[in-house]
C-alpha cells in the first residue's frame, strides 16, 4: 500500500470538489461546497490551497488550508483558514486525519504562517493544537432598541441593494472601503465578491440620496450580519435602524464585531438589547511574538496599557520578552530564564482568549502582564473557511 501526502492540482479540482461534498454527508446534486464557499470552490485556482493524503493514488482525504495575509495596524500578519477537513468513510481509522493535520502545519510553518483558524469539534483539534480563543462581539439590536432611541417610526433614508458580480463599480467602492479598516484581512480583489457570500450570506450595498454609504453581509433573513462595514461609523445606529425598516424585521443579530472599533462596539455595548464577548473559533499559534505584538498594540488604541516588561518560555517555543512603553508594545527574542512558564495550549487561553482575563488556568502571571491581556486576536467572518 502506497501513501502520500501532497499538494492538490487544478486538474484535480472536480474530483477534489465531489469528494468534500460526499465527506460532509452531501449529494452531487447538492453543489454544497461551490454553493456555501465560492471563494474556495467556484473556480479551480483555490486548489494549491489543499492538501490531499492518497492510498494507492486515489484521494482518500483532503484539507483547505486557506492562507490570508493581515494588516494589523501596518504590521503584516500571515494567517490561514483551515477547513474543509475529512477522509471518506471507507478510509478511515488509518490516521489519515493526523497525517494531513501534521504534513499541513509543516507548510504553513515553512511559509512562515503566524497563526491558523479553524472551526470544528474542540477537544478533536486541540489534539492539533487548536483551541477556543480569538475576541468577538456579538450583539442582538432589537425593533424596541431603535424605537427607543429614535421613535417608533423613524427612518433616516438608507437604502439596500442586493450587490450582483457584474456590479463592478459598486464592488470596486465597497472593496475600497474594506481596505480602508485598520485592521484587515488582505482579501484578493478578485476574491471580494465570493468572500462576501460566503456561508450562506449576501453583500447589500447601502445608500442615502443616491450616494454610497457602506455595505452589509446580511444573511437570508435579513436578520443578521456578519461583517458591516460604512462610510461614517457615527451612523451605525442609523444604519442598523434602517435595516430593520427596510426589511421590516424586528431585529438584527450582529456578529463578529472588533472589539477595537470603539464607536461601533461602544454603540453595541450601550444600546443593544443583549451582548457578549467571546470566543471567533479556535486558533493554533506559530509565531507568538509577532501575533502578541501586532494585537496588543491594537489594544492599545483603546486601552491604556501598564508600563513594564515580562519574559515567558511557551512549551514549545522560543523564548520572548514582551516591553511595553508609553503605550507601544514591543516583543524580542529573550535569552534567559524566563520570569513565566507556560504550556501552549494555555498560552494561547490566557493571551487570546477573555476566558483568560477571568480565570488562571493554574498560571497566574505577573500583575502587569495581568494588566495587558487579552490581546483582542481577531479574524473576519466572511474569511472563515
Amino acid at each position: 500500500m502506497n501513501i502520500e501526502y501532497v499538494r492538490a492540482t487544478e486538474e484535480e479540482y472536480e474530483e477534489v470538489v465531489a469528494l468534500a461534498d460526499r465527506g460532509f454527508g452531501h449529494s452531487p446534486e447538492e453543489n454544497f461546497f461551490k454553493t456555501i464557499q465560492p471563494k474556495l470552490y467556484r473556480t479551480p485556482d483555490t486548489m494549491k490551497y489543499h492538501y490531499l493524503v492518497k492510498e494507492d493514488g486515489k484521494i482518500a482525504g483532503l484539507l483547505c488550508a486557506y492562507p490570508l495575509e493581515m494588516d494589523v495596524m501596518g504590521k503584516k500578519i500571515l494567517s490561514c483558514g483551515i477547513g474543509t477537513v475529512c477522509v471518506l468513510p471507507e478510509y478511515r481509522s488509518r490516521g489519515y486525519m493526523k497525517g494531513l493535520m501534521k504534513y499541513t502545519e509543516d507548510r504553513m510553518r515553512e511559509a512562515g504562517v503566524d497563526f491558523a483558524v479553524l472551526g470544528g469539534r474542540r477537544q478533536r483539534y486541540e489534539y492539533f493544537g487548536y483551541t477556543v480563543a480569538g475576541t468577538n462581539l456579538c450583539a442582538y439590536f432589537r425593533k424596541q432598541n431603535a424605537v427607543y432611541l429614535y421613535g417608533s417610526d423613524a427612518y433616516f433614508g438608507h437604502e439596500f441593494a442586493d450587490v450582483q458580480r457584474e456590479d463592478s463599480e459598486t464592488l470596486k467602492k465597497m472593496y475600497d472601503l474594506y481596505m480602508k479598516k485598520a485592521v484587515k484581512t488582505l482579501r484578493p480583489e478578485n476574491k471580494f465578491f465570493d468572500s462576501l457570500n460566503d456561508s450562506g450570506a449576501r453583500p447589500v450595498v447601502i445608500t442615502k440620496n443616491g450616494e454610497f454609504k457602506g455595505y452589509a453581509c446580511l444573511n437570508r433573513d435579513n436578520g443578521g450580519t456578519g461583517e458591516i462595514e460604512i462610510t461614517d461609523d457615527t451612523d451605525f445606529g442609523h444604519v442598523l435602524n434602517d435595516i430593520m425598516y427596510f426589511y421590516k424585521t424586528g431585529g438584527i443579530d450582529i456578529g463578529f464585531t472588533e472589539c477595537f472599533k470603539d464607536y461601533k462596539s461602544s454603540f453595541v455595548m450601550l444600546n443593544a438589547e443583549n451582548f457578549g464577548v467571546g470566543a471567533i473559533d479556535q486558533f493554533a499559534i506559530f509565531n507568538f511574538k509577532s501575533t502578541v505584538e501586532a494585537f496588543l498594540n491594537v489594544k492599545a488604541t483603546v486601552k491604556n496599557l501598564v508600563d513594564g516588561e515580562c519574559s515567558f518560555e511557551i512549551e514549545g517555543h522560543s523564548p520572548f520578552k514582551i516591553t511595553v512603553s508609553n503605550n507601544t508594545v514591543k516583543v524580542e527574542d529573550f535569552d534567559g530564564d524566563a520570569d513565566v512558564k507556560i504550556p501552549y495550549l494555555v498560552a494561547i487561553q490566557k493571551f487570546f482568549s477573555h476566558g483568560g482575563a477571568n480565570y488562571n488556568y493554574g498560571v497566574k502571571l505577573p500583575a502587569v502582564a495581568e494588566s495587558w491581556f487579552p490581546a483582542p486576536l481577531w479574524f473576519s467572518a466572511p474569511d472563515m473557511v
